[in-house]
């Protein structure tokens, strides 16, 4: 989905402000200063008006069948945050389910037939 798509869909944009402040939270463990909700409201003020319908660069990977950047853009701030111990389930969850796109496009999983 492109930002647009996202934002216009209330699960999905409640979502990435979860992501948002895991990411915050991840950061001001390592002595950040950001405050949580201003960061929020200018990303997504920002994105509304600058970005409009723009392609995430993980979902441009995807189409191009191409491996998505998961280590980079989620994989780093999950480690960091978990190294502090700072709880992060939403980046946590995305994570996993970028990392199981990202296995089974490559062909890593394979399916048992009795599960």
């Amino acid at each position: 989905m492109n930002t647009s798509h996202v934002y216009a869909h209330e699960p999905s944009r409640a979502l990435v402000k979860n992501i948002m402040e895991d990411v915050i939270r991840a950061a001001n463990s390592f002595g950040h200063k950001f405050d949580a909700d201003r960061e929020i409201e200018q990303m997504l003020k920002n994105t509304s008006t600058v970005a409009s319908d723009y392609k995430p660069s993980m979902l441009l990977d995807s189409e191009r069948g191409n491996p998505m950047e998961v280590e980079v853009i989620l994989g780093n701030p999950l480690r960091l945050a978990q190294k502090n111990g700072v709880s992060v389930p939403y980046l946590e969850s995305i994570y996993s389910v970028c990392s199981a796109i990202n296995a089974s496009k490559q062909g890593k999983i394979v399916v048992d037939a009795k599960i």
